[in-house]
C-alpha cells in the first residue's frame, strides 16, 4: 500500500511504500491521551554492550556510556530535535525533519571517530544507527517515549545483519548509518543531502513477510 504525506520540505509528496504494513497502526496499544505524530525516529546501540560489561566491569561500561550521552548531547543541541531517551545500552532521538537527523548521526559518527583515534583499542566505543520517518505515538504519561511501528522497525534497522537481506549483502560490523527508503525519498529532494547508497531489500524481525528497502549513508 501506498501512504502519501506532505513533504517536509515542500518538494510534493512523499510517498511510503511498505507492501502490507499500515504504519498507521501501532505496533502496541495505544493509552488514553497518547498523541500521534509524523517524526523521524533515531535509534543508537552500543556495539557488543553486554561483551564489554562481561570483561570490563559495569563502572566501565557506565564511563563509556557516559562518553557517548555527552557526545549525543552537545550534537543533538545544535540539531532541531524533539527528544533524546537514554535505553541503557543505547538511545532513542526523534526528529521533525529527516536531514536534521541524518546530518547530527552524520557528525556523531565523525565525532566517535574523532574520539576513538585518542583512545587504546579496548577504550574504544563503536555503535549503530538505524533511521526511519512516519506515524508514532507520543506517550502522555512519558513526554520523552514513542512508540509504534516506526519505532520498532528504526530499531530492527539499526540491528541488521548481512543475511537478513535477500539477498545476503556485506554490511559494515559497527559505525554504520542505515536508513529506510521514506528517509531517502526525503533525503534525494535535500540539495546537497546526505550521500545514500542502495544496499537491498531486508526482512525485519516482527514484520514476517514483508521486505524493506536499506540504504547506507556514507558519513567519512
Amino acid at each position: 500500500m501506498k501512504i502519501k504525506e506532505i513533504n517536509i520540505y515542500g518538494n510534493g509528496p512523499v510517498e511510503f511504500n511498505d507492501r502490507s504494513l499500515d504504519p498507521f497502526k501501532p505496533s502496541e496499544p495505544s493509552g488514553p491521551g497518547d498523541v500521534p505524530t509524523l517524526e523521524c525516529i533515531v535509534a543508537i546501540d552500543i556495539c557488543e554492550s553486554a561483551a564489554i560489561v562481561r570483561r570490563f566491569g559495569d563502572h566501565f561500561f557506565r564511563n563509556m556510556f557516559d562518553q557517548l550521552t555527552s557526545m549525543i548531547t552537545n550534537i543533538a543541541r545544535d540539531h532541531p530535535h524533539r527528544v533524546v531517551k537514554d535505553r541503557g545500552d543505547g538511545f532513542l532521538l526523534s526528529f521533525d525533519r529527516c536531514e536534521h537527523a541524518v546530518r547530527a548521526m552524520i557528525l556523531l559518527l565523525r565525532t566517535l571517530r574523532d574520539w576513538n583515534a585518542s583512545q587504546e583499542i579496548s577504550r574504544q566505543l563503536d555503535i549503530r544507527i538505524g533511521v526511519d520517518y512516519g506515524p508514532v505515538l507520543k506517550k502522555k504519561d512519558d513526554p520523552k517515549d514513542r512508540c509504534g511501528a516506526i519505532v520498532v522497525r528504526a530499531t530492527r534497522i539499526e540491528g541488521l545483519k548481512d543475511s537478513d537481506f535477500s539477498p545476503p549483502v556485506s554490511l559494515p560490523e559497527k559505525n554504520r548509518l542505515l536508513v529506510s527508503h521514506a528517509i531517502y525519498e526525503v533525503l534525494k529532494n535535500v540539495e546537497n543531502g546526505p550521500p545514500c547508497k542502495k544496499l537491498g531489500l531486508a526482512k525485519l524481525k516482527g514484520f514476517e513477510g514483508q521486505l524493506i528497502e536499506i540504504y547506507v549513508v556514507t558519513w567519512f
